[in-house]
């Protein structure tokens, strides 16, 4: 090892990813409160077009938040599309916010992006764990099929 060099699996490198943590904390923080200072309806937009992320990351008991990661991803795609038109409008950060809030095409687009995330979070397992098992059965036939006739062929009773 090199002179100064630190352990990967050591303290220094968990306390590394906590201090990295907590950076990344922190700059969200200031940057939500840098926003907020801009503009509290643009803010509440966020929030209230997040919100399905929120009540995701909630309600996801498994250790790697799968459905958190799901769903919030679909949440941002539906976001994305609203963005520029948030951000890059002439009348200002919070006449766009309210214009965007006003509209019910808006919340549809964003709510049914989360929507396709919760389906495919809840629908997809099931159908892999279906196929799966579909796959099986029809080699278990086989084996069988190719077992019988090894025991015709040998006449052992099977």
């Amino acid at each position: 090892m090199k002179a100064g060099a630190i352990p990967i699996n050591g303290k220094r490198h968990n306390a590394i990813a906590v201090e990295r943590a907590e950076l990344k904390i922190s700059a969200l923080c200031i940057a939500v409160i840098l926003l907020g200072l801009a503009s509290i309806c643009t803010v509440l937009f966020l929030f209230l077009a997040l919100a399905p992320s929120f009540v995701a990351y909630i309600v996801d008991t498994d250790k790697k938040l799968f459905a958190s990661k799901i769903v919030g991803l679909f949440n941002l795609c539906g976001i994305c599309l609203y963005l520029d038109k948030l951000f890059l409008a002439n009348n200002g950060l919070n006449h766009s916010a309210i214009e965007l809030m006003r509209s019910p095409n808006t919340w549809l687009c964003i709510y049914t992006a989360c929507l396709i995330g919760w389906i495919i979070y809840l629908v997809i397992p099931r159908a892999w764990a279906m196929l799966h098992s579909m796959h099986n059965k029809i080699l278990i036939a086989k084996l069988d099929k190719q077992r019988n006739e090894l025991c015709r062929e040998w006449n052992i009773g099977s």
